[in-house]
């Protein structure tokens, strides 16, 4: 095993401060109840057969706890194998990696908040469109952090990169076939289709003699390429005939000055309203919850797409590219964060007194493809014959990681 890193623990509120260091700053948000919702939703089921109408609240007590358990040992393990070369350092400290942690809910209001900001001029009774791209700021959160204001509207655009089976990321090739919708949406060219209805009708309802104007809701900005992409796509599905972008809102950003200049339509850069910026330091987005409960976007068949988490893809070489680690460690790292999954289901079983099944879990239908198995199988067994087959046998040592380390 690899030698253990210690974490510096810091929990973000949204616009605090960022202090910007030469240590590597590993993001990760606080998604439990995002990351476990299909999995809570199968648990209760069952669970109510035994507990009743109790089932709820034991269910989610017991898989918030098991998940915090869960979250910092992957967490941990992901510090312990990342390749700091990969992100600039001519000679790899080894000693220490910062955390810091967001919640997922407060990004997703101070993402909105920032997108008010940007049509704040607006006349009284004209309507605006916000459109995320980003599943954690959905129809929920949105109504909850908009009701003050009125003539405001809410749509989406669902897309996710392509992987293969073997973890090559089908969306380094081309961005043009390297997109689809993401699991669970409609195909893109359908949403973008539903979008530019949801537009004109609004632009008929009002009357408007004017573009409506659309803010971009994201929760990270890295890069100018995909959103020039997606913002190439409306273009093409007619979605700017009756509306303009207004502008994109962050909360969170990494991309630098230039990058965020390169984010154009038409050739005129487009704003990017920013609450926290990380601009300038040596900074990571990580997700935890890809080795479980959700992972790379895959073709099951030729009509649905599903997720499969890091664990079960099949090649070192990209997963190495994937996950900025070194191609001779990645089969450590995989098995390692397999006896992870696999102590977490057994907690399940042992506390609820259910075998979490492949169908809980978000990526089954994608697992069940790989491996060939029912959706039926108890995911604890699948998990270790998985490892076992990759002929590793490695121990997870105690966690070294201080404060509050669970992506809650």
């Amino acid at each position: 095993m690899k030698s253990i890193r210690k974490m510096e623990i810091t929990h973000f509120e949204p616009n605090q401060t960022i202090i910007q260091s030469d240590i590597l700053t590993l993001i990760v948000l606080k998604d439990a109840n995002f990351a476990l919702k299909e999995f809570r939703e199968a648990a209760i089921e069952v669970a109510s057969k035994s507990y009743g109408p109790q089932a709820i609240a034991i269910v989610n007590n017991i898989t918030s706890k098991a998940y915090e358990v869960w979250g910092s040992k992957i967490l941990q393990t992901i510090g312990n194998y990342i390749d700091l070369k990969k992100y600039g350092f001519d000679e790899e400290p080894q000693d220490l990696i910062k955390i810091d942690f967001h919640s997922g809910i407060k990004l997703a209001k101070a993402t909105i908040e920032k997108g008010h900001e940007l049509v704040s001029d607006r006349k009284k009774g004209s309507p605006v469109l916000f459109v995320s791209l980003d599943d954690m700021i959905n129809p929920w959160a949105f109504k909850q952090y908009s009701h003050k204001h009125k003539d405001i509207y809410f749509g989406e655009i669902g897309f996710s990169r392509l992987f293969a089976e073997t973890g090559e990321n089908i969306s380094s090739r081309s961005t043009k076939h390297g997109f689809i919708g993401r699991p669970g949406k409609k195909p893109l060219d359908e949403q973008l289709l539903l979008l530019l209805d949801q537009i004109n009708g609004l632009y008929q309802s009002y009357g408007s003699k004017n573009s409506i104007p659309m803010v971009l809701l994201e929760d990270n900005v890295r890069h100018a390429k995909t959103l020039n992409w997606i913002i190439e796509k409306m273009d093409g599905a007619g979605i700017f005939k009756h509306s303009h972008l207004a502008g994109i809102a962050t909360c969170l950003c990494s991309a630098d000055e230039k990058e965020r200049n390169a984010i154009k339509y038409n050739g005129n850069t487009i704003p990017v309203s920013v609450g926290m910026n990380y601009t300038g330091g040596k900074v990571d987005v990580v997700t935890p919850r890809d080795f479980l409960f959700a992972g790379g976007a895959v073709r099951i068949d030729n009509e649905e797409f599903g997720r499969l988490p890091y664990i079960f893809m099949s090649n070192p070489k990209y997963l190495a590219d994937n996950l900025k680690i070194e191609k001779k460690q990645v089969e450590k790292l995989l098995t390692e964060t397999s006896l992870i999954n696999e102590e977490f289901c057994q907690t399940i079983k042992r506390e609820l007194g259910i075998a979490p099944k492949l169908s809980w879990f978000v990526g089954g239908k994608a697992i069940a493809n790989v491996m060939g198995v029912s959706l039926e199988t108890d995911m604890s067994e699948l998990i270790s014959e998985n490892a076992y087959r990759r002929k590793s046998s490695y121990t997870i040592k105690t966690s070294n990681i201080h404060g509050t380390p669970a992506p809650k």
